[in-house]
């Protein structure tokens, strides 16, 4: 498993409860406060340090969250991926609240079943939406990845604002 230092262009890596994610935390509010989007990146570490750290960047935000397992809203087509996803983004905005992705890793590895007769090659892959909507979204997005070897994948600029390294010592 690669660590987030290991990715060159990943901005702000901290840990949780340090003085630093309080600084990334004030950037995170800031941005939210002009409408704009973060993400933020949970590596590592249990689902309760995830909730336990959660609330933290609830009180610089919004206090509705909205949390997904993401392999939950992927479908076995593409435009079945695409709609849930967007429902669950847009579900968030109405209300303006932080989008939670746990065990967000599947996202760079999904592929869709489509027949040859409804693929288009010009369609983004799911990853590419996935992240189309995330730096489109104005409120915070949060995603928990065990691992953070996609993270390099990400293009710059990148909307991914703080990469929070969890101690993986904890049990899942």
């Amino acid at each position: 498993m690669s660590t987030p230092a290991a990715s060159s262009n990943l901005p702000h890596v901290v840990q949780p409860n340090a003085a630093a994610f309080a600084e990334r935390l004030s950037a995170v509010a800031t941005a939210y406060q002009h409408n704009e989007g973060a993400c933020i990146i949970f590596w590592g570490g249990s689902r309760v340090a995830h909730q336990q750290t959660l609330p933290a960047i609830m009180e610089r935000t919004t206090d509705t969250i909205h949390q997904f397992t993401l392999g939950n809203l992927l479908g076995e087509r593409r435009m079945q991926t695409q709609s849930a996803l967007r429902k669950a983004f847009d579900h968030a905005a109405e209300e303006d609240a932080l989008l939670f992705f746990e065990a967000a890793d599947v996202i760079f590895t999904w592929s869709h079943d489509d027949s040859p007769h409804q693929t288009n090659e010009a369609m983004p892959s799911t990853a590419e939406y996935f992240f189309q909507r995330v730096t489109a979204f104005t409120g915070p997005v949060v995603l928990a990845l065990d691992d953070a070897t996609p993270l390099a994948a990400l293009d710059d600029p990148s909307p991914v604002v703080m990469v929070v390294a969890f101690d993986n010592t904890d049990a899942r």
